[in-house]
C-alpha cells in the first residue's frame, strides 16, 4: 500500500476516533445534567400524608431514562419490620410482582438485594421477565425495595443507566426517611 494511503487511513481512523470521543464526552456531560437533576425531590414533605406522592415522582422520574413494564416501592413497616406493597404500576401487575416477591424472600435473593445497595437483575419464577431489584436505604436503615419489571427479551439496562436509577433510588429513600421524621417530629409536638 502506498504510503500516502496509509497516512490518509490511519488520519481517517484518527479524525473517527475523535468524533466518537466527543460524542461520548457529550453523552457523558448529558447522563451527569440528567443524574443531578433526578436526584432533587423538591416535594414539601409537611404537605404529605403518606409517601405515596414521593413514590410516584420516583416511578416517574425513571420512566425519563428506563422503560420497565411495571414499577412497585415496598416500604418497611415501621411497626414489625415488613415489607409492604405501597406502590404498583400500573396495577395490573400486582399479582406478579407479589408473587415474584414472596418467591425471591423464600430462596434469599431479596435479603441480598438489601445488603448489596445496588440493582441486581433476576429472571422470573416463569423465566418470562427479568426484575430488577434495588434497596431503598439510607446511610441510618433501609426504608423499603424498588422492582422494576421487563421482559425477558428486552436488551438489558447499561451500566450507566443503572446508575442514574441508583441515585434516582437513593434521593428517593432520603425524602421518606425525611417524611418519616417529619411525621414522628409532628406527631411527638401534638402530643
Amino acid at each position: 500500500m502506498p504510503e500516502h494511503t496509509k497516512s490518509s487511513a490511519s488520519r481517517r481512523e484518527l479524525e473517527d476516533r475523535i468524533r466518537t470521543l466527543e460524542e461520548q464526552a457529550r453523552l457523558t456531560l448529558d447522563i451527569l445534567e440528567m443524574a443531578s437533576s433526578l436526584g432533587d425531590f423538591q416535594t414539601s414533605i409537611n404537605k404529605l400524608h403518606e409517601p405515596n406522592q414521593i413514590l410516584a415522582e420516583t416511578a416517574e422520574r425513571i420512566s425519563r431514562f428506563v422503560s420497565f413494564h411495571a414499577t412497585a416501592f415496598y416500604l418497611v413497616d415501621e411497626d414489625n419490620n415488613d415489607f409492604v406493597l405501597a406502590s404498583c404500576e400500573p396495577s395490573i401487575h400486582e399479582e406478579i410482582i407479589r408473587r415474584e416477591v414472596s418467591h425471591l424472600i423464600d430462596t434469599g435473593i431479596f435479603a441480598m438485594a438489601i445488603r448489596e445497595n445496588r440493582p441486581i437483575t433476576v429472571y422470573s419464577q416463569d423465566g418470562n421477565h427479568r426484575l430488577v431489584l434495588h434497596v431503598l436505604a439510607t446511610s441510618s436503615r433501609v426504608r423499603g425495595m424498588f422492582i422494576g419489571l421487563t421482559t425477558r427479551t428486552e436488551r438489558s439496562i447499561s451500566s450507566i443507566l443503572l446508575a442514574l436509577l441508583s441515585i434516582v433510588l437513593k434521593n428517593c429513600a432520603n425524602a421518606i426517611e425525611s417524611f418519616e421524621l417529619y411525621q414522628f417530629f409532628y406527631k411527638s409536638r401534638s402530643e
